[in-house]
């Protein structure tokens, strides 16, 4: 008599957190505060280009993007971690 009232229990406790978090991963990662489309020439160029916002600067093409995914939305497959060096 034990487990089936465990089974119940468990079933219920399931169903509690299922509605207390009505959001799955795939939605939160679609959120409009969690991702960014990578600039307007983007949107501009038809690419379809969502990112964290996550700050973790790469460079690529001579340029500091936010993060690595960013760099590869602008085309840019080559890139290094943090700043650009500026030789002068």
């Amino acid at each position: 008599m034990l487990h089936p009232l465990l089974v119940l229990l468990s079933t219920a406790a399931l169903l509690q957190v299922g509605l207390a978090t009505p959001l799955s991963v795939r939605d939160v990662a679609a959120e409009p505060g969690n991702v960014t489309s990578d600039s307007l020439e983007d949107a501009e160029a038809g690419r379809n280009c969502f990112c964290t916002m996550e700050y973790a600067p790469v460079c690529a093409g001579n340029k500091v993007y936010s993060n690595k995914c960013k760099a590869m939305c602008a085309g840019e497959m080559e890139h290094s971690l943090g700043g650009c060096n500026q030789s002068s």
